[in-house]
């Protein structure tokens, strides 16, 4: 006779709801504290007379502050390469495992075009975004300014 409470197959699938069901909770809840300090940064803001910066659909992402439209396509075009990259240095990882263990399943290798594919989004993501803003204005030596002392 077995006095066991719980049989340990249920309570790893207990343990995997429940994390499947913690995550999206827990960022929920980082989301509204991150709004309620925001919310009560700028009614300090607005206490003090500061001028507020816009924000919403008019406005900038908080985490763009300074950065011009061509930084921003700029990091769809890191992203991409990176998930590209990824997606490439997969296919070897998943084909020697497929040689060198005869029970690895060959299929799983395609699981590497999963990241090269958002990659392949993101760096035309990062085109169209360079199409949409047109030829980039460079300035010239003459309206730069040099640094004091030089």
């Amino acid at each position: 006779m077995r006095n066991e409470l719980i049989d340990p197959g249920s309570l790893v699938a207990l343990v995997f709801f429940g994390l499947v069901f913690a995550i999206p909770i827990t960022a929920i809840i980082v989301a509204y504290f991150t709004r309620k300090l925001q919310s009560e940064e700028r009614l300090r803001a607005i206490e003090k007379g500061v001028a507020l910066p816009p924000e919403g659909p008019q406005g900038r992402h908080p985490w763009d502050h300074g950065k011009d439209p061509w930084e921003r396509a700029a990091d769809f075009r890191i992203g991409g390469l990176i998930c590209m990259a990824v997606g490439l240095g997969l296919v070897p990882l998943f084909v020697g495992l497929w040689w060198s263990l005869p029970e690895f399943p060959g299929g799983v290798t395609a699981v590497a075009a999963i990241p090269f594919l958002i990659g392949v989004v993101l760096f035309y993501e990062y085109r169209v975004r360079t199409r949409e803003l047109g030829p980039r204005h460079v300035p010239s030596v003459s309206q730069t300014q040099s640094p004091p002392g030089l």
